[in-house]
């Protein structure tokens, strides 16, 4: 699925986003930057999160690397629990790009929020899945549940209605990572396993071998992940 991306183009300087010194990799701050000189401070570039002139509400088209606006299926007014809603993102020709199927979840001892089962993307564009999640955040602040947002991380594991042109050939990346990078956390040991493998440019899958043969197993398959709070404040400020 598409990344979202955080910072803004500004000739040849760009705002990027560095990590502030606490634990979390969303826990940043923003700081401006000469692109020639990232060779120079390898401190600073291991530490931004993602550098992009992307702009709420708008899609990179890999083909052209024009930006385009990313249009959605009308939202729900109210989210029965347990009840499953679709929501679909078009491209600027109408075409669909992306499809969401989501839930309202109650569970005792926890706030509610917004439950993702399947999301899938087309090939072509990068942000969809970034533009998807942002407006399922405005939906739950919307509907009194502070912008929260739960899912479980299952690399290609989506209905075949989900897998829009070019989805089945995109499962090369832990579906955990994506998420990771768009700003969903998961439970403290996974996290560090994650950034571990985040950092070393890991893609999340390991050969494993069964009496069928030889296979690539993704490590962080099945997690439940949590959108962080400082991911939901900035899908709502519209960065």
């Amino acid at each position: 699925m598409g990344i979202g991306t955080i910072g803004t183009a500004i000739g040849k300087e760009i705002i990027a986003w560095t990590r502030t010194g606490g634990k979390s990799l969303l826990a940043t701050i923003p700081v401006k930057v000469n692109t020639a000189g990232l060779r120079l401070a390898p401190k600073l570039e291991g530490d931004i999160v993602q550098i992009s002139n992307h702009k709420a509400g708008t899609i990179l088209n890999t083909k052209t690397g024009i930006h385009e606006n990313v249009t959605f299926s009308d939202l729900p007014s109210k989210v029965d629990n347990g009840k499953h809603y679709i929501l679909t993102a078009y491209n600027q020709n109408g075409e669909a790009i992306g499809n969401v199927s989501f839930k309202r979840l109650n569970r005792r001892d926890e706030q509610p929020c917004l439950y993702i089962n399947y999301l899938g993307t087309a090939e072509g564009y990068k942000g969809i899945g970034s533009e998807i999640v942002r407006k399922l955040v405005q939906l739950s602040e919307r509907l009194g549940m502070g912008g929260r947002i739960k899912l479980e991380a299952c690399t290609g594991d989506v209905p075949y209605a989900f897998r829009l042109k070019g989805f089945a050939n995109k499962c090369k990346t832990s579906a955990a990572i994506k998420y990771k990078k768009m700003g969903f956390n998961a439970d403290r040991w996974t996290e560090k396993e994650l950034q571990k493998e985040i950092a070393c440019g890991g893609n999340g899958f390991r050969q494993d071998e069964s009496s069928l043969g030889k296979y690539m197993r993704d490590i962080f398959g099945g997690i439940e992940m949590d959108l962080g709070e400082d991911a939901i404040k900035r899908y709502l400020e519209g960065f």
